[in-house]
């Protein structure tokens, strides 16, 4: 999972609400491996190494989603953390629902879409290593908050 540098505060009188959005992250990422390819001559892009794909940051938004949207194919018995973990690891493609839910699915008490984070899957075992190091890069930030009363 990976979570952005830019980070949008909420702040009112009783809490702090951070969220984050991984949407950008994800042309970012792939833009900036395939300027680097395309500096040292590398005639490959970054879609030969990796896979990616944005979800929300928590499959339970899914879950939530479901409880009030029919969606064919997918009943109570469904077991969302399973569906969720497939399409994470790239086991199998993000399902047009995912999609719909991330899109409309807003937190009740602000209004705000959920947090979503970029997964990389790389393609081949020695791959890892180098979706590892990107990963470490775009979630190279710290963050401290405090709140007093």
């Amino acid at each position: 999972m990976i979570k952005l540098h830019s980070i949008t505060s909420i702040i009112t009188n009783s809490s702090t609400v951070i969220y984050t959005y991984s949407g950008a992250s994800e042309q970012a990422a792939k833009d900036m491996i395939n300027e680097i390819l395309k500096t040292l001559n590398i005639n490959k892009s970054f879609d030969d190494f990796f896979t990616t794909i944005v979800l929300f940051e928590r499959y339970s938004y899914y879950s939530e989603w479901l409880r009030y949207n029919k969606v064919e194919g997918v009943d109570e018995n469904t077991e969302i953390l399973t569906l969720y973990k497939d399409v994470m690891d790239g086991r199998m493609p993000k399902p047009t629902w995912f999609a719909e839910a991330e899109s409309k699915l807003k937190d009740d008490d602000t209004g705000y879409d959920y947090p979503t984070a970029l997964y990389i899957i790389p393609k081949l075992p020695e791959y890892e290593n180098m979706a590892k190091l990107i990963k470490n890069f775009l979630y190279s930030t710290s963050q401290e908050a405090f709140r007093d009363g």
